[in-house]
């Protein structure tokens, strides 16, 4: 878990850094943390499958967090309960980083296309599914979706 904890430290310096970079028009920035990001997501998904392999063989199953929290006991409840807490905290504040960023470009990319005429420049807001297949513009998805 701690490892995890480290990893959504990252994920939340980054997510600043592209926010800063997307409010300073600073297109080079914004690009690399973009591939950045594409990395954090492939080590989130080997996280994911190894935090699901640990969850299955110490008998939680599909459970959430918060029913793991639940079915703890006593003496642990305390301790899994902050640790939930800080790790939701932090997934908060990535999504809160996140979304600016996403509305600000959304924002910039639609005054531009109105500045061209561009109607299509908002298209280019969009994002990809984990399917591979393009999102609407105004879709809102968490990556952190999945039980815990």
């Amino acid at each position: 878990m701690q490892e995890y904890i480290e990893f959504l430290d990252q994920m939340i310096v980054l997510q600043k850094k592209q926010l800063e970079a997307v409010l300073s028009k600073q297109v080079t920035v914004v690009e690399k943390s973009i591939a950045s990001l594409q990395t954090f997501l492939l080590r989130l998904e080997g996280m994911e499958k190894k935090r699901m392999e640990l969850q299955a063989q110490a008998g939680y199953g599909d459970m959430t967090f918060q029913q793991i929290i639940a079915q703890a006991p006593q003496v642990q409840k305390a301790e899994l309960k902050e640790l939930f807490e800080n790790m939701e905290k932090k997934i908060s504040d990535i999504g809160f980083y996140n979304e600016k960023s996403q509305e600000k470009v959304k924002l910039d990319l639609k005054q531009w296309g109105s500045q061209t005429g561009n109607q299509t420049a908002t298209t280019y807001a969009a994002g990809y599914a984990a399917n591979k297949k393009q999102m609407n513009a105004g879709h809102k998805s968490s990556l952190f979706e999945t039980k815990a």
